[in-house]
């Protein structure tokens, strides 16, 4: 049986909704003004960064922050990222890898 969350061969694939609050959330804005900007309820913004936290594997609002740093393809149509993020130790080369944070701090 197909998992309803992960269409998509068990990527993630946010839909239009959720790239726009997404792109809002990566610019550091908080869920109310996101709100106002969106014309939704406070509450609807809330439920809908859940949604996005649930299908990008990740517990809050600050790691899908990281998620969408992460995977900056996530908030283009039809682009389709593994879940979760990336593992401290990562090295795939992608900007918001933990890997490369981690040595950057190291190294500082």
């Amino acid at each position: 049986m197909r998992d309803l969350a992960y269409p998509h061969n068990g990527k993630v694939r946010f839909n239009r909704r959720e790239r726009d609050l997404g792109e809002l959330l990566a610019a550091a804005m908080r869920p109310k003004i996101i709100a106002e900007h969106l014309e939704i309820a406070n509450s609807t913004c809330h439920e809908r960064i859940d949604a996005m936290c649930l299908k990008a594997k990740v517990s809050d609002r600050a790691e899908l922050m990281l998620y969408i740093y992460q995977n900056p393809t996530s908030l283009d149509p039809g682009s389709a990222n593994e879940p979760g993020l990336h593992a401290v130790g990562c090295h795939c080369g992608k900007p918001g890898c933990l890997g490369r944070i981690a040595e950057r701090l190291r190294t500082a």
